[in-house]
């Protein structure tokens, strides 16, 4: 536990500073998601109760990802990536009420501290520079990651809320990964870029540690130290 409290504080220190949560209304229209249309569907009712909390959750990311295009690469960013923790921490929370691993639950309690701080940074952000304004030939820059993402958590259930909860959540990271990467070199707000620089660190770590958990299901796990 020691090793993850520095853990924590190295990442911590590499963002901005968590402000106070509140609401942000965006208008219409939203990115176009053809084809994604399947992940609607929630998973039949025979399924385990943690299969249908993880598909249930992802549909509302799902849906609340459909945000509307400025146009501003930092405010579009923004916009689609507090829905996108808010999964996190809705999995994680998932995760501890029907997960087993103890290292898993370490990791759980890590993403929902971690990723509500910055769901309150962004959040308060957002109050000051998203002025609502909605550009109908707006340029989509994270719509192709978004996809890739989507299609990556429509995984095979396995009823294991273990197993479950890291397949589905390394494809959830490497979309924040992903979009970060498209930020980078059209950000114009060196804020946003900040954070993104610290979604894009953590996050990859926090990738390779749960490709370690798979490879290694019967080994004693404690996030976040491990051999890469």
């Amino acid at each position: 536990m020691q090793r993850h409290r520095l853990f924590a504080a190295l990442v911590a220190a590499s963002l901005l500073p968590a402000l106070s949560a509140g609401t942000v209304h965006a208008a219409a229209p939203a990115h176009d998601m053809s084809g994604m249309e399947g992940m609607d569907d929630v998973a039949s009712s025979d399924a385990s109760p943690s299969t249908l909390a993880y598909q249930q959750a992802m549909v509302r990311m799902h849906q609340n990802m459909k945000q509307s295009l400025s146009g501003n690469p930092d405010v579009d960013y923004v916009r689609q990536m507090i829905p996108h923790h808010q999964a996190a921490v809705e999995m994680a929370e998932i995760q501890l009420a029907y997960g087993k691993d103890e290292g898993l639950k370490d990791f759980s309690r890590w993403i929902i501290t971690a990723q509500k701080q910055e769901i309150g940074y962004m959040t308060n952000w957002l109050r000051g520079h998203d002025q609502g304004a909605t550009r109908p030939c707006a340029r989509d820059y994270y719509g192709t990651a978004m996809e890739k993402m989507h299609h990556g958590m429509m995984i095979a259930y396995t009823g294991d809320a273990d197993v479950d909860f890291v397949r589905g959540m390394i494809a959830h990271h490497q979309g924040a990964v992903d979009m970060s990467a498209i930020l980078f070199p059209v950000s114009i707000n060196p804020e946003i870029r900040t954070l993104a620089e610290g979604v894009y660190r953590s996050q990859n770590y926090e990738i390779a540690w749960q490709r370690h958990w798979l490879r290694h299901p019967n080994a004693s796990h404690s996030f976040p130290s491990f051999i890469l």
